[in-house]
């Protein structure tokens, strides 16, 4: 009896192996031009499908006819032809390939490809064309090669999904607000109008106006050419406004003036060092009080040193006596105006006094008497009273020497 079994199997199994292989050649033999076309023959060149990825579609067409049979296959995406048609030449009981370059979309799809314009005819429609299933691809936001369902940071912009989620950014997109920058770099990731808070005091830069937060609004710091962002312009450890020289990181401090103190650099944010250099100042104007009353004793011969402290005293508001040494300077030892004055006096002092000279100058009674005398002739009592009235009716200091001569004779 088991011997019977397994011969009926062996018979059996044989008689349906041969039906169905003559099953399958009759019906594929039904006709003559047959191309046929079927889900499972439809395929891509990524298993994994990732928006935005360049990938290929392939297609094997069979000929399930009796003849020699070409065509063309379509690839559709809903009503869209994906690339070009392409051409097929299939032999019976063979197959053919065909491909389409394809990027696949953000959203669902699927994939029709279409057999169409055979030659000879096809007899039998009903199997030239087949759909793909509806393909949901993934998505890679950042393009790091891992797709988001795997990624914990979609966007690539150092925010977690979960990070993103808690303060209301779109874990999808890296600048949620469209400003530039970054959402983890913004600290405003939700206001496009602002990005950065640099003195961290919860507003935002664009309407801060002192940025750094030093004292200085960032108007007075741009007149001032020192860094509106930075409370120490130039690093030297003392904050923008109490450095008298912002931009030198050598210098800090005014260097002092005795004649003039030294001005604070603000007002508005004095520092303890600031009130000790006021008091310093103080002493100095102290001092200066002394110096003007020294000033007052040293007028003769100090006129070029007193000049500059008198002009300091002046310029830090301190009243100063002013002597006028004109006439005591006319009369010192070196000055040689006063010389040539003094012999000029000394030379019409001694003609004055030779001129005017008591005792030096004769009568002209003298001066007749001594000439007659040099002459030989008899003293002027003696001239005949004729000469003498003559010589009265001219000038006393005219002699007539015509007269004279004639009284020689």
């Amino acid at each position: 009896m088991p011997k019977f079994r397994k011969s009926f199997l062996l018979i059996f199994g044989f008689l349906s192996l041969t039906f169905f292989l003559f099953a399958d050649g009759a019906w594929s033999a039904e006709f003559d031009y047959d191309l046929s076309i079927k889900q499972s023959d439809i395929h891509f060149s990524k298993e994994v499908l990732i928006s935005g990825d360049h990938i290929r579609i392939y297609a094997k067409v069979r000929n399930v006819g009796n003849q020699d049979i070409t065509g063309y296959v379509s690839f559709f995406t809903g009503a869209e032809l994906i690339g070009n048609s392409q051409p097929v030449s299939v032999v019976p009981g063979s197959g053919d390939d065909v491909f389409v370059d394809f990027v696949i979309p953000e959203n669902s799809f699927n994939v029709l490809a279409k057999i169409q314009g055979t030659e000879p005819v096809d007899q039998n429609s009903s199997n030239n064309q087949e759909q793909t299933v509806l393909i949901y691809p993934d998505k890679d936001t950042d393009a790091d090669g891992t797709v988001d369902r795997l990624d914990s940071d979609d966007d690539n912009d150092g925010l977690s999904d979960a990070e993103e989620q808690s303060l209301g950014t779109n874990p999808l997109k890296a600048d949620t607000d469209n400003d530039g920058y970054n959402d983890k770099a913004d600290r405003f990731p939700l206001n496009a109008a602002e990005w950065q808070d640099t003195d961290n005091d919860g507003a935002g830069d664009n309407a801060d106006v002192d940025d750094d937060n030093d004292g200085w609004s960032d108007v007075q710091e741009k007149s001032y050419g020192t860094d509106p962002l930075k409370k120490d312009t130039d690093g030297d450890g003392l904050a923008d406004p109490q450095d008298y020289f912002p931009l030198d990181r050598s210098r800090t401090e005014k260097p002092r003036d005795i004649f003039q103190p030294q001005a604070k650099a603000n007002q508005d944010s004095a520092s303890a060092d600031e009130l000790a250099a006021a008091e310093d100042n103080t002493e100095d104007v102290n001092n200066l009080e002394e110096l003007q009353r020294e000033l007052a004793d040293l007028n003769e011969g100090q006129e070029v040193a007193a000049e500059p402290a008198e002009e300091n005293l002046e310029k830090i508001g301190l009243p100063v006596e002013k002597s006028d040494n004109k006439i005591k300077d006319f009369f010192r030892f070196d000055n040689w105006l006063l010389w040539i004055g003094g012999a000029i006096v000394l030379v019409l002092l001694a003609i004055a006094f030779v001129m005017f000279l008591p005792g030096r100058r004769s009568s002209p009674r003298k001066s007749l008497d001594s000439f007659n005398k040099s002459a030989g002739n008899k003293p002027a009592g003696a001239v005949r009273p004729g000469l003498n009235q003559e010589f009265r009716r001219t000038s006393p200091n005219v002699i007539n020497l015509k007269d004279l001569n004639k009284n020689k004779k």
